[in-house]
């Protein structure tokens, strides 16, 4: 099975979806569910057949959506399934997306395909500004007072970069105000028409670009790589852990599922805990669960394949686990 993350989500209520599993599925244990499937014959080839889409707010309510198909090629390809034409996306706005098409010089007819060659960041920008309209940044110009003339000056976004985009929290002293040679910079950057460039003007378009840029970013953009020293001992680090992996509640009597593993590792979390106990009888095959309470149990073998299918996915670094053995035999 392949696993990979597709998003996460961004609030406590939005569901978005959180990661995708190719050849396998999240199979209910009921036996008439795996009878109709004919999950148990080998010959069936049920699981390379299989796609299924996690889904929820949070690690612990997840929604398992199974996909079956008839032929274990069909699988393969699905995650090239999704594209489809602009046309049918946007119906509604079939002339705004001819519009866009237009200003970007790119090929308009229905049958008509774009050279990738041709389909340069410029290009894309171009497309986008057209397609995806931002009301909030004519909003800006109304605020500057400027709605008579489409540009800001340099002296005006100067005043909006100082005193309405800057964080009035930060220090001057150490966060210094922009100057108009860094301000004419960046409108070189950013602005698209050269004619303004040189008068020192910004259009909308190019406010926009700088605002999308890494100067306006919540973080320091050198900050969303790694970027310490990475090659000190283990013990040297903090590591992003994991306390009773396998629960989705309380530790008395909470539900343990393997999935959890699966979610903490594209998470990002390094070290995992797993405990360790003897099965019931006669095969007393190890299960992972809190020992000594109503947790309920979970096979250790689909915490193994769990955290084999899911270790490196997000991370290169290593994963730490960290096993409590209570297995005699």
């Amino acid at each position: 099975m392949g696993a990979c993350s597709i998003g996460c989500p961004n609030s406590d209520t939005e569901t978005s979806g959180k990661s995708l599993y190719i050849g396998s599925c999240y199979m209910e244990k009921h036996p008439k569910i795996r009878e109709i499937f004919n999950v148990e014959n080998p010959k069936s080839n049920f699981y390379s057949k299989c796609l299924t889409v996690v889904s929820g707010p949070d690690f612990v309510n997840l929604t398992f959506d199974n996909f079956v198909a008839f032929k274990a090629n069909v699988v393969k390809g699905v995650l090239f399934s999704h594209v489809c034409s602009i046309y049918q996306m946007f119906p509604a706005d079939r002339k705004r997306v001819e519009a866009a098409l237009v200003a970007s010089q790119l090929p308009r007819l229905k049958t008509d395909l774009i050279n990738p060659e041709d389909f340069t960041e410029s290009t894309f920008k171009v497309f986008l500004s057209h397609l995806c309209l931002r009301p909030e940044v004519n909003q800006i110009f109304e605020l500057m007072d400027v709605m008579v003339k489409p540009y800001l000056t340099r002296q005006q976004l100067s005043t909006f970069i100082n005193t309405i985009q800057r964080d009035s929290r930060l220090p001057d002293f150490l966060f210094k105000l922009a100057q108009p040679e860094q301000v004419q910079k960046l409108i070189e950057k950013y602005e698209p028409a050269k004619n303004n460039i040189h008068k020192g003007h910004m259009s909308p378009e190019g406010l926009v670009w700088y605002l999308s840029g890494p100067e306006n970013c919540l973080l320091y953009p050198d900050r969303l790589t790694v970027y310490q020293d990475m090659t000190q001992p283990l013990s040297h680090y903090f590591i992003n852990s994991s306390h009773n992996t396998y629960l989705t509640a309380g530790q008395f009597s909470g539900i343990s599922s393997p999935e959890m593993y699966r979610q903490v590792l594209l998470a990002g979390c390094r070290c995992l805990e797993l405990d360790c106990w003897k099965g019931r009888p006669p095969d007393e095959e190890p299960v992972i669960t809190h020992g000594y309470t109503m947790t309920t149990e979970i096979l250790f073998k689909d915490v193994i394949e769990a955290i084999a299918e899911s270790a490196f996915k997000t991370s290169q670094y290593p994963v730490i686990l960290s096993f409590e053995n209570h297995v005699d035999s």
